[in-house]
């Protein structure tokens, strides 16, 4: 791990990663195959979230109980590693939490944005989205874009880019 100032004030510890790395551990994290137990899942029906018509569950795991599902969930205010995930659910903690509007729970796991660009960038801490510009430089030219890199709304979401498609979106 190397801590490296960055001259915006930050002070961000990383992992000496390529941008082949940080793509990997990304499509780690999309590519975990677990098992959804009645733990994970949680009580029928779920928690509904404010002002929204849904619940906290993500939809993808709705009726997988006792399935193999594929993917770290996203968890508003989650964050952690795939070794701290899996640790987590097999711990029977819930999985996932789409509830937004709402506070973040601490009887969730998973990851939402912010944590997952920073796992996959190497990032010994947590970076939000506000965060994220005092640790990065802006790229000036969209198309400079590179595999591993950020587009980032602070205080809003943030995505990792893997490449443009061939028709250049």
């Amino acid at each position: 791990v190397e801590t490296t100032g960055l001259g915006k004030g930050a002070i961000a510890a990383v992992r000496p990663l390529t941008r082949q790395q940080v793509v990997q551990t990304a499509f780690a994290f999309e590519g975990l195959q677990w098992r959804l137990t009645p733990a994970n899942y949680g009580s029928d029906p779920d928690t509904a979230c404010t002002g929204f018509n849904r619940v906290r569950r993500p939809w993808y795991l709705a009726g997988k109980v006792n399935q193999e599902v594929r993917g770290v969930p996203y968890c508003w205010g989650c964050h952690g590693s795939l070794e701290q995930f899996r640790a987590s659910v097999a711990r029977g903690m819930l999985a996932g939490n789409v509830c937004t509007h709402n506070n973040p729970r601490s009887d969730v796991s998973g990851v939402d944005c912010s944590a997952f660009v920073s796992a996959a960038w190497g990032l010994a801490n947590h970076f939000t989205t506000a965060a994220i510009p005092m640790i990065t430089t802006e790229v000036s030219n969209a198309w400079d874009l590179q595999p591993g890199d950020a587009l980032n709304k602070p205080g809003s979401h943030v995505m990792l880019f893997l490449r443009f498609t061939p028709d250049r979106k």
